[in-house]
């Protein structure tokens, strides 16, 4: 009869299973040194940051032609930082700042180029067309024809200047007694022209060259022009024509 107060004596077998098979061999086998990160430090580069300012700061290159100086600093900002982020070896970042800044740069400077251009043929244009209204007044003046002359002109100068007086005065230039008759109109070709920021108009001015048979030089008289209805019309000659309650010259 077995002794039940006192337990039989076991060992416990550790052997492993036939074939040498361990089951906890197959477990992952830890680093000693996981969870200890060894990423390094990857700083923002600082020209990319100064090309996003200058690219920002890019925009008052439309106000004045001028500060065109900060997109071309922007550019070269953001050049300098793309070469100096590629040659870090991963140790700087912000390559996409570079990028932006190059962008806004880029972009605003290319921007006041396209209007520079457009004003300019907008000037040239605009130049040919008063060009060929002053040898048409010319003409019409040659010929005594003052209506044709009268109606180059605009309303706010014909509501000062009465046709009647136009009249009077174009004889005279086209044939003075002093001076002799006018051979033609030409100009300086030095046009400045101007919008009104308040209504939209545009005027030009001009010195108009008048060639006079009896006289060794041209006559020289101030002209300005005004865009009406999209044609172009005399202002004023205020050489010639000054407005009433002023003296002719003044």
């Amino acid at each position: 009869m077995p002794d039940l107060q006192t337990p039989p004596s076991e060992t416990p077998n550790t052997t492993p299973p036939a074939g040498g098979d361990d089951p906890l061999a197959h477990l992952y086998k830890m680093s000693t040194t996981a969870g200890l990160g060894s990423t390094e430090y990857v700083a923002i580069n600082g020209p990319s940051v100064v090309a996003v300012i200058l690219g920002l700061a890019s925009a008052l290159a439309v106000v004045d032609k001028i500060l065109l100086i900060v997109p071309i600093a922007g550019v070269v900002c953001s050049i300098v930082a793309l070469y100096q982020i590629s040659k870090s070896g991963g140790t700087q970042t912000g390559k996409g700042l570079a990028a932006l800044g190059l962008l806004l740069s880029f972009g605003f400077a290319a921007y006041v180029g396209y209007l520079t251009i457009s004003k300019a043929a907008q000037e040239r244009s605009d130049q040919a067309v008063i060009e060929s209204l002053i040898k048409e007044f010319g003409e019409h003046i040659k010929k005594g024809e003052f209506k044709d002359a009268y109606g180059q002109f605009s309303q706010r100068f014909q509501e000062r200047i009465t046709e009647a007086k136009f009249a009077e005065v174009m004889t005279y230039v086209k044939s003075h007694p002093t001076y002799g008759n006018l051979r033609g109109l030409t100009t300086t070709g030095r046009y400045a022209f101007e919008s009104d920021q308040n209504t939209g108009a545009r005027y030009g001015q001009v010195i108009l060259l008048m060639d006079l048979d009896k006289f060794s030089e041209p006559s020289r008289q101030d002209a300005s022009f005004r865009l009406v209805g999209g044609t172009w019309k005399f202002e004023n000659i205020p050489g010639l024509l000054p407005a009433p309650g002023q003296g002719q010259g003044q």
